[in-house]
């Protein structure tokens, strides 16, 4: 009984040790699987391909109205009504206020007074231009007639001194005497013809002119007593009421469109050759969304700011739904040095080695070393002109631990 609790005792120590060194064995094997997986570098790949590059410049604007119409009457008046609210919604032909027509029409009758004044002088004066017309060329002749009868009564004068008749101081008087009377006729004429001149009339006429503009004005104010919409848009500034005064100097208030608006933004020189019409930009008004939108711009002036020396670029907005106001503080998005259907790849991929830019590709799950030359550089990607060719497996996690021809595994990014 004895020795058979020892055998059994026995038997079960040898198949404790075996699978004791069974376990041993498949631990050592393990680890020396591990140590020999660990042999390649784990990367992230992209393929290489082409693309558009740009450098983003971004620069502030501020959302202005397309069209912001100032609403004033043709004459001053007394206001009736007021037909609208600021902030009201309106159409080009709406109502928007009415003036007193009992006062507008005291403002006709005064303007059609000043006309018929203003009439009456015009036709007093060309009636007087042109007596003094006929009047000045009767004088004329009749000037001629007397001056020439006292040169000839000189003439005879100074023969009859010659002779020895009168004396010296007598022809000095007579010379005198035509001198004179020159003159005073000359003097005669010059008032003829001053009277008669064209210029009186011109004035009479450019005030019947200014006369006939106000009294032309005052009928068409009586005729716009009823003061109406130009434009679809929004009632905005509204500085009238009823019974108050409304000024044509001054707007009684303004229609804004803004189902189209846009952003004017500055750009200092050394932009202002990169950007042009109809070139696209990316808008972002942070009051309504983060997310920006595309847009073109519609006009760049090519004359500074004489205050800013910046030239202004517009961009009109489609705002057909209304959330965007007037005001508003908008991001714009400017594509500069714009590369198209080049070979870029991602900032990191490229190492400065030894003095020169090289990158790794995957080849037969080998990092295969390639110098490459550098194009534009946007920040995040770079352009590359010579070295790899699209559809390149680039490397671009795990580059920095690679040797030329070391064993790499693709863990990651797109192969």
């Amino acid at each position: 009984m004895k020795r058979r609790i020892i055998g059994i005792m026995f038997v079960l120590f040898m198949v404790t040790m075996m699978i004791s060194g069974c376990t041993s064995t498949d631990a050592e094997a393990e680890a020396n699987g591990q140590e020999q997986e660990l042999t390649y570098t784990p990367v992230e790949v992209s393929e290489v391909a082409r693309t558009s590059l740009a450098n983003i410049t971004t620069i502030n604007g501020k959302v202005i109205a397309d069209k912001d119409i100032m609403i004033l009457p043709t004459i001053p008046g007394k206001v009736k009504s007021v037909a609208v609210e600021d902030g009201d919604l309106v159409s080009a032909g709406d109502l928007l206020f009415t003036l007193d027509e009992k006062n507008i029409q005291s403002q006709v009758n005064q303007a059609k007074a000043g006309y018929d004044m203003a009439k009456a002088n015009y036709d007093m004066t060309v009636e007087q231009v042109n007596t003094g017309k006929k009047s000045l060329e009767q004088n004329q002749a009749l000037v001629e007639s007397l001056l020439d009868n006292a040169r000839e009564n000189l003439i005879n004068t100074e023969l009859l001194f010659e002779a020895g008749a009168p004396s010296q101081s007598q022809l000095d008087q007579a010379r005198l005497a035509l001198e004179q009377q020159e003159t005073q006729l000359q003097g005669q004429l010059d008032q003829a013809e001053m009277a008669s001149s064209d210029q009186i009339l011109e004035v009479a006429k450019s005030q019947l002119d200014q006369a006939q503009i106000a009294y032309s004005q005052a009928q068409d104010a009586l005729k716009d007593a009823s003061v109406t919409s130009p434009i679809d848009g929004v009632v905005t500034g509204i500085s009238i009421e009823a019974g108050g005064l409304a000024s044509n100097a001054q707007p009684a208030m303004n229609i804004v469109d803004m189902n189209r608006v846009y952003v004017n933004v500055d750009v200092v020189e050394g932009l202002i050759n990169q950007l042009g019409k109809d070139q696209g930009v990316m808008v972002t008004i942070p009051a309504i969304s983060d997310e920006p939108f595309h847009a073109l711009i519609d006009n760049v002036v090519p004359v500074p700011n004489a205050r800013t020396q910046l030239y202004p670029i517009r961009i009109y907005l489609d705002n057909s739904e209304g959330a965007i106001k007037p005001g508003m503080f908008a991001n714009v998005e400017l594509a500069l040095d714009v590369k198209e259907d080049v070979i870029a790849v991602p900032s990191q991929a490229i190492i400065f080695k030894d003095g020169l830019n090289v990158v790794y590709i995957v080849e037969d799950d080998k990092a295969v070393e390639k110098e490459v030359e550098l194009g534009l550089d946007t920040g995040s990607e770079v352009e590359i002109k010579k070295g790899i060719k699209v559809k390149d497996k680039i490397i671009i996690k795990g580059q920095n631990y690679l040797a030329n021809g070391g064993d790499v595994k693709v863990v990651g990014g797109s192969e």
